[in-house]
């Protein structure tokens, strides 16, 4: 078989374990009380934050179900940030925390008081979207209300495209 077919039936296996979870939570009441467990825990669990307008906002938007069976198929299907199948981030907070140093033990023979900074992502901006002052006016905005130093720029898609 090649690694093609390979990737797609073990891509076709996990559908069918989700499908699976998703029938055994809907049948198995217990199986269903723990998921409905879980799922009542890790909203429990989900810190709030502001944001720069005041604005109260769970740091993690997750879909409002209650039922056994669409939470499994969330959890094993979709999976919450940080586990597998990774669909919705590879990190359990992708760009909410500080930008930090990280210790490279790896490229640094195991000293631990090398540190290299952690990249940061720029923040992105359309001007040309409304007046010059407007776009200026946002500008100003974002850079007074975030963490990164970059904002990288675009135009509006006429001026972009011509």
């Amino acid at each position: 078989m090649s690694k093609l077919g390979q990737v797609v039936e073990s891509v076709e296996n996990y559908n069918k374990f989700v499908l699976d979870q998703v029938k055994r939570a809907r049948t198995d009441q217990k199986f269903g009380r723990e998921l409905l467990g879980r799922w009542n825990d890790v909203k429990a669990k989900i810190p709030t934050t502001r944001t720069p307008t005041g604005l109260p906002l769970p740091r993690l938007a997750l879909p409002e179900i209650d039922e056994p069976g669409e939470i499994a198929r969330y959890l094993f299907g979709e999976g919450l940030p940080g586990e597998f199948p990774y669909l919705n981030a590879a990190y359990r907070e992708m760009y909410l925390e500080p930008v930090r140093e990280i210790e490279s033990f790896e490229k640094n023979a195991g000293k631990a008081e090398t540190k290299i900074p952690q990249l940061e992502e720029p923040t992105r901006l359309f001007s040309g979207l409304m007046l010059a002052e407007d776009t200026n006016e946002r500008f100003h905005y974002l850079t007074r209300h975030q963490r990164t130093h970059r904002l990288s720029t675009a135009f509006d898609g006429p001026t972009l495209y011509g």
